[in-house]
């Protein structure tokens, strides 16, 4: 055994001491359940902690005495949990509660001090917390079609899937920017795919299917199971909802939305885009414990809440992208989990406030979306925008990201200027193509029938299109009304 397995022990056998009163009998019970195999030596053990402790210390007080103790240690090494030819016993101890310090926490935040009350505010047991807190990273080893995977895959393109991606799962998505480019007719949508891994009681055969353009980027959606997506829900409403984040975020943040990112770059004279590539994988597990820990969460708890928030990736999915897999191998943050939005903002706080103060120096704009970074400005940052993508490229390096170079944009007023999809020359406003588009769609439908222009074969067809509908009016009312007149016109079937 290791050292650090019987550091652990000895951190375990400590916490149940001080879980309860400070008498003989009864931290003799609790050592028996904390470490059943030691019973014949916790006798003297207990003597001898009692006199070198007469009144209850504190947890890291004694678990440094038992580990600067040899006797302790040396018979842990040589105890029942070896056998044989020195094997390890694999030895399934209950993580004790009382030894983890509480720390108060600010604010509406849940105070959580012990393992035990983590597991009772997830409404989860014991087992199911260690199994899908998963520090030890064993959910890797197992393969993709395994029932017990606490996460189901899917690898899609990164570009050309627009229409198929704008009803998921039953929700009105936004249109986002990009060229609408249709899938291989063989290959399976990625609507398709998240329908049925999450309606089928058995997951896919292995392996996971095919992107449809190998050559073009990917991206890895992890979509976790729903006991495991309760407790991230939970995670995210009761902790992450109610921590600030930076001004400049509008991504995932409620009252902001790509609208109010749009308006702030609005009639400038020039606008300067960046893309973050691969921005959630590249949050580390280590910036999400660093979270938890600055809100007042003892250290054990804030490695559980971390190990539920992040994942790795199974070793038999086969990765196009040899970057997008070292960062997929690491504990980083799932592409799928509703925790993931709110922890990717709070980890960039700290690039948001750099960012941010390097727009002021430039005299610019500075907001985020998500991925996208956008600077807008006058005649100054116009003169001066090579300068600042160097140092952009230099910040968001330092802060452990990378920049898509492809996808950086600088545009004048004599461009179309676009933000998070929309045109923000004179005022946030729908790209003409796209609400010409969707009007001869609607035409189209009140003409020949909605089935002649539901060519993707959507079972909610009508629901896309009053989404499509609705997300115009949010942004320009008068165009809105005129495609829900139009939109009022369609006769539908009684199975729409």
């Amino acid at each position: 055994m290791t050292k650090a397995a019987a550091t652990f022990f000895l951190r375990n056998f400590a916490a149940a001491l001080i879980d309860g009163d400070w008498v003989g009998d009864a931290m003799r019970s609790r050592a028996r359940t904390a470490w059943p195999n030691a019973a014949p030596r916790q006798r003297g053990w207990l003597r001898n902690i009692l006199k070198a402790f007469p009144d209850k210390p504190e947890y890291d007080a004694l678990v440094s005495w038992l580990t600067e103790q040899p006797r302790y240690y040396l018979s842990l090494v040589h105890s029942d949990f070896q056998s044989g030819r020195g094997k390890s016993i694999t030895v399934h101890l209950p993580l004790a509660e009382a030894g983890m310090r509480t720390v108060p926490v600010t604010g509406e935040l849940p105070a959580i001090a012990t393992f035990g009350q983590l597991a009772l505010h997830l409404n989860l047991t014991p087992g199911q917390l260690t199994v899908y807190a998963d520090v030890q990273r064993l959910n890797r080893l197992r393969k993709w079609s395994d029932k017990r995977c606490p996460y189901r895959y899917c690898l899609v393109n990164k570009r050309g899937l627009t229409h198929q991606t704008s009803v998921r799962l039953g929700r009105f998505l936004r249109l986002v920017e990009g060229e609408s480019v249709p899938p291989a007719p063989a290959a399976p949508t990625p609507r398709s795919l998240w329908r049925r891994m999450l309606s089928a009681r058995t997951l896919p055969p292995s392996p996971v299917p095919a992107v449809p353009s190998p050559t073009r980027p990917c991206r890895l959606l992890e979509i976790p199971k729903p006991r495991l997506k309760r407790s991230q829900r939970w995670i995210l409403d009761e902790i992450l909802a109610l921590l600030p984040v930076h001004d400049a975020s509008h991504g995932f943040v409620p009252g902001r939305s790509i609208v109010t990112n749009a308006a702030l770059h609005t009639g400038q004279e020039v606008v300067v885009r960046f893309d973050l590539k691969d921005f959630f994988p590249s949050v580390p597990a280590s910036r999400v414990r660093g979270v938890f820990a600055k809100l007042g969460y003892p250290q054990s708890v804030s490695r559980l809440l971390m190990g539920l928030c992040t994942t790795v990736c199974i070793e038999d999915i086969e990765f196009t992208d040899p970057k997008l897999y070292e960062l997929c191998e690491r504990p980083h943050l799932p592409q799928g989990a509703p925790t993931s939005p709110a922890l990717a903002n709070l980890c960039a706080y700290r690039m948001d406030c750099r960012l941010a103060g390097l727009a002021k120096r430039f005299g610019a704009t500075y907001t985020r979306y998500a991925d996208d970074l956008t600077f807008s400005g006058g005649h100054e940052l116009r003169r001066t925008q090579l300068r600042l993508r160097k140092w952009v490229i230099r910040v968001v390096t330092e802060e452990g990201f990378t920049l898509n170079a492809a996808k950086t944009r600088v545009k004048s007023q004599s461009d179309r200027q676009t933000v998070t999809g929309l045109v923000v020359n004179v005022k946030p406003n729908v790209r003409r193509r796209d609400f010409d588009l969707l009007k001869a769609i609607l035409t189209n439908c009140v003409r020949h029938g909605p089935a002649s222009q539901n060519r993707e074969k959507l079972p909610y067809f009508r629901a896309h299109l009053q989404g499509r509908v609705a997300f115009v009016a949010s942004i320009h009312a008068a165009h809105g009304a005129k495609l829900r007149a139009i939109f009022d016109r369609i006769v539908w079937p009684d199975s729409a």
